[in-house]
């Protein structure tokens, strides 16, 4: 068998719908033979399994279709990283798509590095109205990384299952372990924004706010000491993990300022705010969102800030023609 370069994590739950584009935009490259395609069918109740055997059977060499239980997102990551024979790791999933006409020349790359991540830019790609918007700030989201595979592997690196939000945890347990970085400077992903309940939207992240949280106590109480406290850690991983983490706990106090101001959701916050003092003094410190420090400051103003960022999220809104 020809030597596999990257291999494409693919997580397919119910997804007749977007698997043929996604698929689609990885055949018909020059370097197709060195893609190592799999594609995690978790669960699904529709077609997606037999959609997926299609391809498997046409490119039984590039291609291979993995049917289990559900057990969420972080799970599929955990079952195609065991049977992963590329020489890099890239996750896509199925409701997305690659940059067909820039693939051929990042395997390339890829088959002359040896670095642990390769970040590069990515787009966003608004349905509805065919817009890409290219995000070139090659910040260390899952989007923009690709992992050396031996160094995910060799470290025993297990996603949380069943819960969403674990691409979080994907990008840094990566970063923890990497010891080298480069940049490809062409954008590879592009991911759909608009289809249907993301795990983005607003509702999605009200609706899993828990699941959020346990992501991000993971990674505060198993990871975040250990990077910064370590000399095993240059200044550049330290920087990218605390800075990822941050976005983190910036977007769930943003996300908790968004239920309706009562009593419950108030001592939310509060206890939110309290736990991460208590877990990391230095995170703490370092979230410098107004609407927290102002939270801080008096908690008798979360009334106010909540109809201040429902205006403000209203005006943005209107502005954006959404």
């Amino acid at each position: 068998m020809q030597n596999k370069i990257l291999t494409i994590s693919i997580a397919a739950y119910n997804a007749h719908k977007y698997i043929d584009e996604c698929i689609s935009s990885l055949i018909g490259i020059k370097n197709f033979d060195k893609l190592d395609i799999i594609i995690v069918d978790d669960g699904s109740k529709d077609d997606t399994y037999n959609l997926a055997k299609v391809y498997e059977e046409k490119f039984p060499n590039s291609i291979k279709v993995i049917k289990k239980e559900n057990g969420g997102w972080g799970s599929t990551i955990n079952t195609s990283l065991k049977s992963a024979g590329g020489k890099y790791f890239k996750i896509l999933d199925v409701d997305d798509r690659f940059y067909t006409s820039n693939l051929d020349e990042f395997i390339d790359y890829l088959d002359n590095s040896n670095t642990d991540i390769v970040s590069s830019p990515y787009s966003f790609y608004y349905v509805g109205k065919d817009k890409y918007e290219v995000i070139n700030n090659y910040k260390y989201e899952m989007h923009s990384l690709t992992f050396r595979t031996a160094m995910l592997k060799g470290n025993n690196i297990i996603i949380t299952e069943k819960c969403f939000y674990a691409d979080v945890e994907v990008s840094l347990k990566g970063i923890k372990y990497a010891k080298s970085f480069t940049k490809f400077n062409k954008p590879i992903y592009i991911y759909s924004i608009g289809i249907g309940d993301q795990s983005i939207s607003d509702n999605s992240f009200k609706k899993n706010i828990n699941q959020h949280f346990t992501i991000l106590k993971n990674l505060i109480t198993n990871d975040y000491a250990e990077v910064m406290e370590s000399d095993d850690f240059d200044e550049v991983i330290k920087n990218a993990y605390k800075s990822r983490l941050l976005e983190m706990i910036n977007k769930h106090y943003s996300i908790l300022f968004k239920f309706s101001p009562n009593i419950e959701n108030k001592q939310r916050i509060i206890d939110f705010d309290n736990w991460l003092k208590n877990a990391s003094s230095s995170l703490y410190n370092e979230c410098n969102l107004l609407r927290v420090k102002l939270f801080r400051k008096n908690n008798s103003l979360y009334s106010i800030i909540y109809l201040v960022l429902k205006f403000r999220t209203m005006v943005y809104n209107i502005i954006k023609g959404r």
